[in-house]
């Protein structure tokens, strides 16, 4: 799962169907050091989180990829109702159809593929979700970005928005700051936050960057529940140099979101938010 903390770790066990379909079982926490209920329910980037899992877990599984390769997240994608992550008397538990689709695995050269998520709980489907990647050999990934952990500027660390702008408690979850601009803000890393950073890396992790998306989805909307995203990331976001996060209301009440980097975008998504009343688009 490429997680140091077991505790990290939310699929629970797994199996390989004749079919070459895999059917996995997962726990989401009731406590975590960042993910955090909304309105009762699982935090939907948990849902994230499974099928980035599920997907690490089918490659080396499944396809033979070696755990030394380094993976790169291209694009994920979840929809689910969210009537099912309700936080019950015991944890969330939910299971996984996976489906692999466009393998091309090719040993000591970068390897692809992509899986396609069925969500159940309690018998009962309840969504859907996908995720593509790109599994690079260790030499590969060495030409591809130099083997160091950049230090972050030693600089006053800028302030965050207010927390329960983003609907945090606490202002070290918060990964915005401001920039005085409409719908717009500072992307606001901490590499020593051990939920966001289970283990040194060289970039800010792709669920680090998909969290911030959703924080300056929440600033814009307010209180609701994030009931699917489909998101892309075209190319890495360093630690040490700073990152906007931006966020347009479509025509269609959903929500675009983007990263940019040295003028250069580096990451999309659009959201779909379910409103108080378990509709979804703007809130007037």
């Amino acid at each position: 799962m490429h997680r140091e903390a077991v505790a990290e770790v939310l699929l629970t066990r797994w199996t390989r169907r004749r079919t070459g379909d895999f059917w996995m079982c997962a726990q989401l926490p009731r406590s975590h050091a960042f993910y955090q209920s909304e309105q009762g329910r699982a935090d939907p980037l948990l849902v994230l989180e499974t099928i980035r899992q599920a997907g690490l877990l089918v490659a080396h599984t499944g396809w033979g990829i070696p755990l030394d390769h380094r993976f790169v997240m291209r694009g994920m994608s979840f929809a689910v109702d969210s009537s099912a992550l309700r936080v019950r008397d015991r944890p969330v538990e939910i299971q996984l159809l996976v489906r692999t689709r466009d393998p091309r695995v090719r040993p000591g050269h970068t390897s692809t593929l992509a899986v396609e998520v069925e969500l159940y709980r309690d018998g009962d489907r309840f969504g859907q979700g996908s995720g593509s990647l790109g599994a690079l050999p260790p030499a590969v990934y060495a030409r591809l970005r130099p083997p160091r952990v950049p230090r972050q500027p030693v600089r006053e660390r800028p302030e965050p928005v207010p927390p329960w702008l983003v609907g945090r408690h606490d202002a070290r979850d918060v990964l915005l700051t401001s920039v005085n601009k409409s719908n717009r803000w500072g992307l606001l890393v901490d590499a020593t936050h051990q939920g966001l950073f289970d283990h040194p890396v060289d970039h800010v992790p792709g669920m680090v960057v998909f969290a911030a998306m959703s924080q300056a989805v929440r600033a814009v909307v307010g209180p609701g529940y994030l009931a699917s995203c489909q998101a892309r990331t075209s190319r890495f976001v360093e630690l040490d140099r700073p990152a906007e996060v931006s966020v347009l209301r479509t025509a269609g009440g959903l929500y675009w979101t983007a990263i940019e980097q040295d003028g250069v975008r580096a990451a999309t998504a659009v959201w779909r938010v379910e409103t108080g009343s378990g509709h979804s688009g703007p809130v007037s």
